[in-house]
């Protein structure tokens, strides 16, 4: 759709000296504007759905931890232990590659030396560095700090934002068109990547914070040229103080917090997303942009500028700062959204691992001590240990249950004020800081994971269909002699149908007696076809991307096996009949090599069936006993025959049995599954599963397995070639059989 250009207004912003889009401006301009706005969906979710569904929402387990999604040498977050399944909080524990980080940071001060590069270090090659090693690795580290001309002429600040941390996003992406081979991934380029972007990183974030400054004070940007041997603290304070105008305690204060953020574990959503992004295999430009995105957030890294914030804001509303009771109040009030950003939130207090403590807090408290103490600022620093103290109490007075500790962002803001650094770089600090641990992860994600990372959203297809309009359905077909024809193949009008319903977002579910492994890959590759009833509902199946063709490529969520012993009990029935023995298993089908090489004789002479059972089977030359024994999940037990009588003396044997279900898919066979396993069973919880209506549901099917499927659902379609039961079961009868796309053509004439 073209936009006539005069109904677009953009305005001059007078602080990046250009013009700016206007939104709020263009979005008056016509009735359709309004609509579109107002008819966005922005209705939440029901809590209970989260819980009915199991969606780790957010990718949170219901008691508050993270919902594992890896593995990683490079660090540890403990927070609580786990006893009987229940959270037992414990004392706060960061450990990088097996060293505390208090040992790390209490060590390089003890010494009197800078330490965030041997953290890096660290990191990345999973060792402490001899000091040799450390002085090379400082050498190229230092090598790489220098900024080309071109770059610094293409660099993003000469279109200033009003973000540093976006100017930074744009920084580190443009760094790509300045590398030789961007796109490489070996471990030797991914290591001069994370150097170069540890050493430009901290000269970016200060240049960029200078450039912004004087486009306002409309000056020009002095920037002074990298000092060699500087650490990157030194080289953050060179350049915010345009020079060496800084004492080492300032720089050594500054290197601790470099330190203390350098690396939270794989969990936090910065770390997360340049893993997510890296387990793609993009270039390491893209996935460190990313995690500055995320960073970026106020719920992430943001967080230490909205702590100062807070605090000005309690330091300027409670009038006696030592009264206890005064902070108290005015922390409820803030609780119950009364007074500073009206969020309810306390910044600073809390962590979703810690519960006692937060050992990063800790070591902030005891500098912040000493540099307030320095600089004449003891009571601003005992107010922010009186909220520390007098929260976690206010909390649990306003209903909070979990332990409460201080985290780092409550004392970063306070230490960066008095180091003299800007608001505005507190994130983007951050960031430079945690570049070390987004590197270390990324390559523990390229060259040891070797998987994208694909979490799965509960599809709602009902509640998609009723936004936008469309029909609402849910679609379960039974395979042979339904939705295939008697030559087992799709027709091209039941692909067309497929191809309707994923437009239309509605769901396909295969419900067959076949094992997940016997349906055609294509159509379990389609995008209408996300689920899989298999072995007659004894097995559901969610299914991954791809062509899934075994349970190794999909997830079983439901199960209602075959008891083996009852198993061992149908073998010794079929012992003494000439009748196949197929094991279903797995998501898969298992025979006998001897009975397999005569499926021929049991298929009533039909080739197209003969060939169907040897496509789905796998021949087995081991003891059916053992092989019921050796399989996971037996799901359930087909027999053919070819003599009536061998299928009289089965059954009457089975009827005997109990704890089982007994049915049939073609006119020579039987079929046993456990108790509970019908495809009316699986239709219905597979709809339940998925918010559905079963009066919503349409299920098609042709033979005796179908029928309890054929009852459950809303639309209950009898095939017009179906078994004189199963046209007596259903709601309706197909015009047309499975040769003339009975299926297909009824679903269609649904849909107009």
């Amino acid at each position: 759709m073209a936009y006539d250009a005069k109904k677009i207004y953009y305005r001059f912003d007078d602080h990046l000296s250009r013009l700016v889009l206007d939104y709020e401006a263009s979005r008056q301009i016509s009735p359709e504007s309004e609509n579109l706005y107002h008819g966005l969906p922005t209705a939440p979710y029901d809590e209970d759905l989260f819980v009915e569904h199991n969606v780790k929402r957010g990718l949170r387990n219901a008691d508050g931890s993270g919902v594992v999604a890896g593995l990683t040498r490079i660090s540890d977050v403990h927070g609580y232990n786990k006893v009987d399944g229940k959270v037992v909080p414990d004392q706060g524990k960061l450990t990088l590659r097996g060293y505390s980080i208090e040992d790390l940071v209490n060590n390089a001060q003890a010494e009197n030396r800078y330490g965030y590069e041997e953290v890096a270090y660290l990191l990345i090659t999973g060792s402490l560095p001899t000091k040799e090693e450390l002085d090379g690795f400082c050498g190229r580290l230092g090598a790489f700090r220098h900024l080309s001309d071109e770059y610094v002429r293409e660099f993003p600040m000469t279109t200033v934002s009003s973000s540093i941390m976006n100017v930074l996003q744009r920084a580190v992406l443009l760094l790509y068109a300045f590398d030789a081979e961007p796109d490489a991934i070996t471990p030797e380029h991914e290591i001069d990547v994370a150097i170069s972007m540890l050493a430009r990183l901290p000269r970016i974030a200060a240049f960029a914070h200078m450039a912004s400054i004087a486009k306002l004070r409309g000056s020009e940007v002095h920037v002074p040229h990298p000092t060699p041997g500087l650490s990157t603290a030194e080289t953050i304070l060179q350049v915010l103080r345009g020079g060496m105008a800084f004492t080492r305690d300032e720089a050594m204060l500054l290197d601790v917090m470099l330190m203390l953020h350098a690396e939270h574990g794989g969990g936090n959503n910065s770390t997360f997303a340049c893993r997510v992004l890296s387990s793609s295999a993009t270039d390491p430009y893209s996935a460190y942009a990313a995690a500055i995105g995320s960073l970026k957030g106020p719920r992430h890294g943001g967080a230490n500028a909205k702590v100062v914030s807070m605090h000005e804001d309690i330091r300027a509303h409670v009038s006696n700062w030592e009264d206890e009771d005064e902070v108290a109040a005015y922390l409820g009030k803030i609780l119950d959204k009364q007074a500073f950003d009206g969020t309810g939130l306390i910044y600073g207090m809390g962590h979703a691992v810690y519960t006692l403590s937060d050992p990063r807090a800790e070591v902030c408290r005891r500098y912040a001590r000493s540099l307030a103490a320095k600089k004449d600022l003891g009571e601003e620093f005992a107010l922010i240990e009186r909220i520390e103290r007098l929260a976690p109490q206010v909390m649990r007075d306003h209903g909070m249950t979990k332990p409460i500790c201080a985290n780092i962002d409550l004392y970063t803001g306070f230490i960066y004020k008095m180091l003299g650094v800007p608001e505005t770089l507190f994130t983007p600090l951050f960031a430079v800081a945690r570049m070390a641990g987004w590197s270390a992860h990324r390559m523990e994600e390229l060259f040891c994971a070797h998987r994208i990372i694909r979490p799965a959203y509960r599809p709602r297809p009902r509640f998609l269909c009723q936004q936008k309009g469309l029909h609402q359905m849910i679609v379960f077909s039974d395979m042979d002699g339904t939705l295939l024809t008697s030559d087992k193949q799709m027709s091209d009008a039941t692909w067309a149908m497929l191809d309707e319903l994923a437009r239309r977002r509605i769901e396909f579910v295969p419900c067959t007696g076949r094992p997940l492994s016997g349906i055609f890959e294509p159509i379990l590759a389609h995008p209408a076809v996300h689920y899989a009833v298999c072995a007659n509902g004894a097995s559901v199946w969610q299914l991954d991307d791809g062509t899934p063709a075994d349970a190794s490529r999909a997830t079983r969520i439901l199960s209602r096996p075959l008891d083996r012993a009852i198993a061992h009990r149908v073998h010794s029935i079929a012992a003494g009949h000439d009748v196949t023995f197929d094991i279903f298993a797995d998501g898969q089908c298992f025979l006998p090599r001897s009975l397999y090489t005569r499926l021929d004789e049991f298929c009533g002479g039909d080739p197209h069936i003969a060939a169907s059972l040897k496509r789905t089977r796998t021949p087995i030359d081991m003891d059916i006993d053992s092989k019921i024994d050796e399989v996971e999940t037996l799901e359930r037990i087909a027999m053919y025959w070819h003599d009536p009588a061998d299928r009289d003396a089965i059954a009457t044997a089975l009827d005997t049995l109990g704890g089982i279900e007994v049915t049939c898919s073609y006119a020579m066979n039987i079929e046993v599954m456990g108790e509970g396993a019908t495809k009316g069973t699986a239709l219905t919880w597979l709809c339940e599963h998925l918010g559905e209506r079963l009066a919503d549901a349409w299920a098609f099917g042709d033979n005796i397995n179908d029928i309890p499927m054929l009852q459950a659902a809303g639309h209950g379609m009898a095939m017009i070639n179906a078994e004189p039961e199963d046209r007596e079961a259903a709601d309706a009868i197909t015009e047309y059989d499975n040769d003339h796309d009975g299926v297909a053509r009824t679903i269609m004439d649904a849909l107009a």
